[in-house]
C-alpha cells in the first residue's frame, strides 16, 4: 500500500508538469523492456495513460542500445539486462534552458543528466526520466538523446553523444567511488568548466584535475583519474561554448560560484610553453 502511494504521488507530481505539453513539442522514449504494469507506472509518472501514446512521437531504448553507447564505460552489471528507464524530451522557448526531474532513478542525479545533455548539444528542454522502480536510469539518457533529435529533425554531433555517454558514465561511477554523488557532479562540473575556459594540452589537463580535486579534499584513484583525464580530453576536442554551457544549466554552474577555488590557470599552461620557459631558464644560467 505505501509503495502504491508513493507512485500515485509521483504521478500527480508528473502530472502538474505535465499541463505545458503537447504531442506537437513532446517525443517519448521507452525502455523496451517495461512489462505491461511497469509501463503504466512509467506513464502515470509521465502524466499520460497508454491510449494518449497515439497521438505523441514514441521511440523505445533496447538494452542492446545500452550496451552500445555505454558499454565501452560502464560496467555490465550497471547497465543490467534489461533496459526500464524512460524520458520525456519537451521542447521549450529559446534561453529556457535544460531542466530535468527524475523518479525512481538510483545511479544518475539530475545534475549528471543535465551536464551530459548540455555536452550532448540540447537546449531548451523539460526532461522527465522515470523508472518502474528503483533502477540506475542509463537507458533514459541514449532514450533523452534520441528523443532530442526526433524533436529537432537534426542528429546530434556523433562526438558529442559519445561524450555525453562517457560523461554521464564517469560521473556517476565516480559519485558511487566517492559515495557522494552531489561531489562528483561539482568536480567534474568544475573541471570542465575550466577546461572549456582555457586552452591545454593533456598534461595541462590532468594538471587541471589534480588541482580540483586537491581543492575540494577529493582523493582521487588513479583509475579515475585517468577516466576524468580521458573524458576531459574529448570533451577538450568538442566545440563547446562555456556560456552556452553555463546559461542551459544555469542551476548547476550557479552554485559552483559559491565553492571558493583556486586553480592556478597559469601552472596548467600548454607542455610546449612550460618547455620553453624552462630552456630560456636553462640559458640565462649559463651567461
Amino acid at each position: 500500500m505505501m509503495a502504491l502511494s508513493l507512485i500515485f504521488m509521483q504521478a500527480v507530481s508528473a502530472a502538474a508538469d505535465a499541463v505545458d505539453r503537447s504531442p506537437d513539442d513532446t517525443f517519448i522514449s521507452l525502455g523496451a523492456d517495461l512489462t505491461e504494469t511497469e509501463k503504466g507506472i512509467v506513464l502515470g509518472i509521465f502524466g499520460l495513460e497508454e491510449s494518449d501514446l497515439s497521438a505523441y512521437n514514441v521511440d523505445t531504448v533496447t538494452n542492446q542500445d545500452e550496451h552500445q553507447y555505454l558499454g565501452a564505460y560502464l560496467d555490465r552489471g550497471v547497465i543490467g539486462t534489461r533496459a526500464l528507464s524512460s524520458a520525456v524530451v519537451t521542447s521549450r522557448e529559446e534561453g529556457y534552458g535544460i531542466h530535468v526531474t527524475t523518479h525512481n532513478i538510483s545511479y544518475c542525479t539530475v545534475g549528471m543528466y543535465q551536464n551530459a545533455l548540455v555536452t550532448a548539444g540540447i537546449k531548451d528542454a523539460d526532461i522527465v526520466v522515470a523508472g518502474p522502480f528503483s533502477i540506475s536510469g542509463t537507458a533514459a539518457l541514449v532514450g533523452a538523446m534520441r528523443s532530442y533529435e526526433g524533436l529537432t529533425g537534426q542528429p546530434l554531433d556523433s562526438a558529442q553523444f559519445d561524450a555525453a555517454n562517457q560523461e554521464l558514465a564517469v560521473t556517476s561511477g565516480l559519485g558511487q567511488a566517492l559515495d557522494d554523488p552531489a561531489q562528483a557532479e561539482q568536480l567534474i562540473s568544475m573541471i570542465k568548466s575550466e577546461v572549456l575556459a582555457g586552452d591545454y594540452d593533456r598534461e595541462g589537463l590532468g594538471e587541471i584535475i589534480d588541482q580540483t580535486a586537491s581543492e575540494m579534499q577529493i582523493s582521487l584513484t588513479e583509475e579515475d583519474r585517468q577516466k576524468i583525464l580521458d573524458l576531459m580530453d574529448q570533451i577538450d576536442d568538442l566545440d563547446l561554448d562555456l556560456d552556452v554551457l553555463k546559461q542551459q544549466v544555469s542551476d548547476i554552474y550557479d552554485k559552483l560560484q559559491d565553492i571558493d577555488l583556486h586553480v592556478d590557470k597559469e601552472q596548467a599552461k600548454g607542455f610546449l610553453v612550460r618547455l620553453w620557459e624552462r630552456f630560456e631558464g636553462f640559458i640565462a644560467a649559463l651567461f
